[in-house]
């Protein structure tokens, strides 16, 4: 039975490169431009590859609801943040690639994924079960964030 990978990222360029890769490999791909409409998605999931920086609903605040509902979703953070971030910034994350993404790097990095046992991904979850919260790269990161974005996404979290 083919593994379902969801690809979550606001690109519809890398989306599209990595559903045809991923399907090369005989993988079933589904993709998503956004948390919402991902979010029917995330229980069918064997694997998350998600962006961290995305419109309305971001990255963070996936990986935070995936990381409360499906701890035992492995997720792939990529981001085009260049040495800013690294996993041990990134709390529920099982593995960080920086974009542009190295195609070998990421097959592997699904395959060692993918091979886990359930006992292996409990012990792994286990090490990022402390409360999620907003890394402090976050926020830096947030200030590069075009203005209007920014105003938007703090709109959309007081309603």
């Amino acid at each position: 039975m083919k593994k379902h990978i969801l690809i979550v990222d606001d690109d519809a360029s890398i989306r599209s490169s990595l559903q045809n890769i991923l399907a090369d490999g005989d993988y079933d791909v589904t993709v998503a431009e956004d948390g919402d409409s991902a979010e029917d998605n995330f229980a069918k999931a064997d694997l998350l590859i998600l962006d961290l920086y995305l419109p309305v609903q971001d990255g963070w605040d996936i990986l935070g609801h995936v990381n409360s509902n499906y701890p035992l979703l492995p997720v792939i953070i990529i981001t085009g943040l260049v040495n800013q971030l690294d996993e041990t910034t990134i709390p529920g994350a099982s593995a960080f690639l920086e974009k542009p993404i190295e195609v070998p790097v990421l097959l592997r990095t699904i395959e060692r994924l993918l091979s886990q046992t359930p006992d292996e991904r409990l012990v792994e979850a286990g090490r990022n079960s402390s409360t999620w919260q907003m890394p402090l790269a976050r926020s830096v990161a947030a200030e590069h964030r075009p203005k209007a974005v920014s105003r938007a996404l703090k709109k959309l979290r007081t309603h």
